[in-house]
């Protein structure tokens, strides 16, 4: 693994750990907690979708560290619950992923967020002050939203890898006139934002002269009919990183065996008639 890629996995992990120290964690305690932290973190690197495997171990680590240097506090267990929930949740959603279903791993924050809650409530002394377990929930839930929300934007920036750009697809291409220049940033458009506009009327506005429209418009609609995935509001950010990055890379081999299409019709921006 190149430094590049260790680079974010070791700024993610140092924030998990001073989180802990924050939230009143001792030192020995996050120092024992490392691998876990560590494993969690790498997950965003391991291939799809062991890494899911990977991110459960993690929090399996993390819970096995806090289990060992003990507690008595209602939080402590509910939190040392949540963990051990958390990684049931990835090893199910992985083994529902291999059968085809992918619908826990898109949701897996809210089936967490599911496991916190019956956690607080099972294990608060009183579970009778309902108004107090809650109001408390709310606020603990609320640093973790904030933080979550700064830690997303940081992993996404950190994870933000070079653009794919067109490179090998509109370069290959002997035309050297203003429609190459065109084709290629309506393939950067496509590749990097997922925008179809531009390439479709590249495409079809410069087809080949003695091809109607329709012959054009057939090799194109894979095009047309592509959508992506790109998980929902309750799929965690390294697992949208990894979706946006999939998605490009679908995105450039599509559009690639599009153009080739077109250029063994005599299209796509190679010698039109």
């Amino acid at each position: 693994m190149r430094g590049s890629e260790l680079k974010p996995i070791a700024i993610e992990a140092g924030g998990a750990a001073l989180l802990m120290l924050m939230l009143g964690f001792g030192p020995a305690l996050v120092i024992s907690a490392l691998p876990g932290i560590i494993l969690i973190a790498g997950a965003s690197k391991a291939p799809r979708p062991r890494d899911l495997i990977v991110r459960g171990a993690g929090f399996l680590l993390l819970a096995a560290a806090v289990l060992a240097f003990g507690g008595t506090s209602w939080l402590w267990r509910a939190g040392l619950f949540t963990a051990f929930w958390t990684a049931g949740v990835y090893w199910l959603a992985w083994y529902l992923k291999s059968h085809g279903n992918d619908a826990l791993e898109k949701n897996a924050l809210g089936a967490i967020a599911i496991g916190a809650l019956v956690g607080a409530l099972y294990f608060y002394p009183d579970r009778g002050a309902t108004f107090t377990v809650v109001t408390e929930l709310l606020v603990v839930g609320a640093l973790i939203s904030i933080a979550y929300a700064i830690s997303s934007y940081v992993y996404s920036k950190l994870h933000d890898e070079i653009p794919l750009g067109s490179e090998g697809i509109a370069k290959s291409t002997p035309r050297k006139d203003s429609y190459a220049g065109e084709l290629e940033r309506a393939i950067k458009d496509f590749v990097e934002r997922g925008d179809k506009a531009a390439l479709l009327v590249e495409i079809l506005d410069n087809r080949p002269l003695n091809y109607p429209k329709w012959v054009v418009v057939d090799v194109v609609r894979k095009i047309v009919e592509h959508e992506d995935d790109l998980g929902g509001a309750l799929t965690p950010t390294w697992l949208r990183v990894k979706y946006a990055r999939l998605a490009r890379e679908r995105r450039k081999r599509l559009v690639s065996e599009v153009l080739h299409s077109l250029r063994m019709k005599g299209g796509g921006g190679v010698e039109r008639p």
